[in-house]
């Protein structure tokens, strides 16, 4: 039994989330609507192997707490829920270093975390505990914990606990975490780590590719909702996905048995727009790059079964996936041949894609340099007019592949592997461009490097990131890129060999990471690691291979319609108090009244309520860190 000591309340935010991709099996099911599935800031506290250090003892298993997030106060949380003896409590706050290979294998140093997740599962390796004393502090927040045995080693908080947590760390700085055990009577640690915590819940869904899934009985594109402890099927079926999603959540295209292309409304019942057969070279909607509203898809006419390396592909077109009508696009058809991978910016003025290859002002010539070039092109949404193609990114060996532009405009981020996709042995890192400077910069926080070396925990984790999209709008002062991994999940998912493709998917994950938003009083002038230390999207099956996670905003409402306020909700206007018939006061979408709140919509700066704030892809987003 736990024992509480004034915990604040606190409410769970749910986010949403999924994907798709080439190692689907075949066929889905369209048309029906988705299943609900204290140190300070600057203090250096360890790496991501943890440290040894010292605690102070702590007493019995109560201790009298205050709790006070809202105005600023301390929160002061002690829970006993492993019903650890108070002499063992004592044992566990006087540390120890009997056990020389307890070190923490989840999550990693420095890692950020949005609220409204579900807590993070703490994995270390080293002996099973017998009791393990969790201390998290700053100057906000102090959480003493006792938990109970655990094979493998692991301490899950429980969801109330890890919301008061959340909401009274969020946005404060770094909070130390210390975990001590004890095995056969003897003490080990405290190892170390800090951890950041944004002020704000993720938004939106992530639609995923699932080839295992027992939920879709088999391979599928499923959604996940952050928060939510399971994800819901969206299509399912034989090779189904391939696909891509809107960034306002209205339209997924997908890929079926790769024999046809389906567009379907995600704002409408799943409702299925349009369907067309398709050849092993010559899919449509396969992974086309959508608008953010939807209304038009660039085709990535170079995605098909054995496309890659082929130059007498088709090229690649601008069409309604609505009705599958081709569309003039000038400046870009008859310039462009095949544009991999193509990717909108979250306000659709700028596309960027791999650039298979690209007609050179020399008299019509063609210039073939098959998936080693990104290109960046800006976009006319009005006259569906493309100009200015620029090379952003090059390699003459490996491939640039999987590109998403930042909700700001000022980053590409991208894939860079030693194939176009991301099966049969291939390597990739996700790197990033700095679109002013033309410069570009690995991801090594993400991918597992500090200073040039690993500190993930096993030797095989690095090397194995795949597949970036973003969410299109800043949360907690950060943007935030979810990725496909093959990494080990802790002692949690730990497969010797993820190879070949005939082998099992299931260390194929989803996994999230902080992005750095570029401070306008000292914009970045080059190109440098703008990423954090990833984190496990909770929630996902862990027995299925996922991968391909689109991240895009939950469809809007429209005037008149239910809202909730300091959310995206509205298509227009913004969310504010409506007189309800029995006297009562709702929320509904009204034209805008005054000033816009975060994820409000807003066209300069001047449109935000509060000072500091950002207009970030058309909506008031909060400071960046």
């Amino acid at each position: 039994m736990s024992h509480w000591n004034a915990i604040a309340t606190a409410t769970l935010v749910a986010v949403g989330i999924g994907a798709c991709g080439k190692e689907a099996s075949e066929g889905m099911a369209l048309g029906q609507p988705v299943d609900g599935g204290g140190t300070s800031e600057d203090a250096s506290v360890g790496d991501a192997y943890g440290v040894f250090g010292n605690s102070p003892p702590v007493g019995g298993a109560d201790a009298a707490g205050q709790t006070s997030p809202q105005d600023g106060g301390m929160t002061s949380l002690q829970e006993n829920p492993g019903n650890v003896p108070p002499n063992v409590q004592q044992q566990l706050g006087t540390g120890g270093k009997a056990d020389s290979r307890f070190r923490w294998l989840y999550p990693y140093d420095a890692t950020v975390f949005p609220q409204g997740l579900l807590p993070p599962t703490l994995q270390f390796d080293g002996d099973p505990p017998d009791a393990v004393y969790v201390h998290l502090s700053n100057p906000r927040l102090d959480y003493k914990g006792f938990y109970g045995p655990a094979t493998p080693a692991q301490v899950s908080f429980a969801a109330t606990t890890w919301n008061t947590i959340a909401q009274a760390a969020g946005g404060t700085g770094s909070v130390r975490v210390e975990v001590t055990k004890i095995s056969a009577g003897q003490v080990t640690g405290p190892i170390v780590e800090t951890w950041r915590i944004a002020p704000g819940s993720l938004r939106g869904a992530v639609y995923y590719s699932s080839y295992d899934s027992q939920l879709a009985n088999g391979p599928g594109v499923l959604r996940i909702d952050p928060g939510m402890p399971s994800p819901a099927v969206l299509m399912s079926g034989t090779c189904v996905g391939c696909h891509s999603v809107s960034a306002d959540g209205t339209t997924i295209v997908a890929a079926q048995q790769h024999t046809a292309d389906v567009t379907v409304d995600l704002s409408n019942n799943n409702a299925q727009l349009y369907s067309a057969p398709s050849g092993p070279d010559n899919h449509l909607l396969t992974f086309a790059g959508l608008t953010a509203d939807g209304a038009l898809a660039l085709t990535c006419e170079n995605c098909g079964d054995n496309a890659w390396g082929n130059q007498n592909v088709a090229p690649s077109r601008l069409i309604n996936p609505r009705t599958g009508q081709m569309l003039a696009a000038a400046a870009f058809d008859n310039v462009v041949g095949a544009a991999g991978m193509p990717s909108f910016s979250a306000d659709s003025t700028k596309i960027v894609f791999n650039l298979y290859g690209h007609q050179t002002p020399r008299l019509g010539s063609w210039e073939y340099n098959p998936g080693h070039d990104l290109a960046l092109m800006d976009f006319n949404r009005a006259t569906s007019t493309f100009s200015n193609l620029v090379k952003v990114a090059h390699d003459a060996t490996l491939f640039p592949t999987w590109p998403v532009i930042t909700p700001d405009g000022k980053w590409v981020i991208y894939q860079l592997g030693s194939t176009t996709y991301t099966r049969d042995g291939a390597t990739g890192n996700l790197a990033a461009v700095h679109v002013a400077s033309g410069t570009i910069a690995m991801l090594d926080a993400l991918n597992g490097l500090s200073g040039g070396k690993p500190y993930v925990p096993f030797p095989d984790d690095t090397d194995k990131d795949y597949e970036p999209t973003i969410l299109p709008v800043a949360v907690g002062g950060y943007f935030w890129v979810v990725f496909t991994t093959r990494r080990e999940y802790g002692n949690t998912l730990n497969e010797t060999d993820p190879w070949p493709h005939t082998s099992t998917h299931s260390r194929k994950k989803l996994w999230v990471a902080a992005i750095d938003i570029d401070d306008p009083s000292h914009p970045s002038t080059s190109a440098h690691d703008i990423s954090h230390p990833a984190f496990y999207l909770p929630g996902q099956e862990l027995g299925s291979g996922n991968s391909r996670g689109f991240w895009a905003l939950s469809p809007c409402k429209h005037l008149g319609n239910a809202c909730t306020p300091g959310t995206d909700d509205c298509c227009e206007g913004s969310c504010r108090p409506q007189p309800q018939g029995d006297g009562a006061t709702g929320y509904a979408c009204n034209p805008q009244q005054g000033c816009s709140q975060e994820f409000e919509k807003c066209t300069t700066a001047a449109d935000c309520c509060d000072a500091g704030y950002r207009c970030i892809g058309g909506y008031c987003a909060r400071p960046p860190v």
